[in-house]
């Protein structure tokens, strides 16, 4: 009984240190706009929304054999969770940034980093849900994906850091903000 809770409380402890570190992430350091710049992977959120519309989906359905659905629908769903693996990075990328000036002297800037950095851990948790669901339809790609707002989201989040970016880098925005 004993050594059964010992390897339960084992793997407990395991899976919340994995789930700390994906929410968490690999957080780059960001201090400077050329940093943002080196790190920030584009994506296309017109694509993005394409791969993740039920009504595509149920277009694609109706319009191909149920092999050749499976076989693009399999392929539509990694090519997503490519998306939002770049979306958790960007979002990884904006936390950092944010973290970093949380204690600005400028008030303003610091209000600013602290509802960047709480947004961003919201996206890259609500990224990690979606990759999860798009993975489970990568395996069966007879499920319908649900609909997720991450696109919305992160464009919402990408507006708000460049506000961020203008207003702490003022100097160098230009250079960063086609980003956004």
């Amino acid at each position: 009984m004993i050594p059964s809770l010992i390897l339960i409380a084992i793997a407990l402890g395991g899976a919340l240190f994995f789930l700390l570190r994906a929410v968490r992430g690999n957080k780059p350091e960001v201090r400077t706009p050329a940093d943002i710049t080196s790190l920030f992977v584009p994506v296309d959120v017109a694509g993005f929304r394409n791969l993740m519309s039920p009504t595509e989906s149920a277009f694609l359905r109706r319009s191909l054999s149920a092999r050749s659905f499976r076989r693009v629908q399999r392929s539509r769903q990694l090519a997503a969770a490519q998306y939002v693996l770049a979306v958790a990075r960007n979002a990884s990328v904006m936390m950092s940034m944010a973290e970093a000036n949380l204690q600005n002297d400028d008030p303003e800037i610091a209000a600013a980093a602290n509802t960047l950095a709480r947004d961003a851990l919201q996206l890259r948790m609500q990224a990690l849900s979606a990759l999860l669901r798009i993975y489970w339809c990568a395996l069966f790609p007879w499920q319908t994906p649900a609909g997720s707002p991450i696109a919305e989201d992160y464009m919402g989040l990408s507006a708000r850091a460049g506000y961020f970016v203008r207003r702490r880098f003022p100097s160098d925005a230009s250079t960063v903000s086609h980003m956004f």
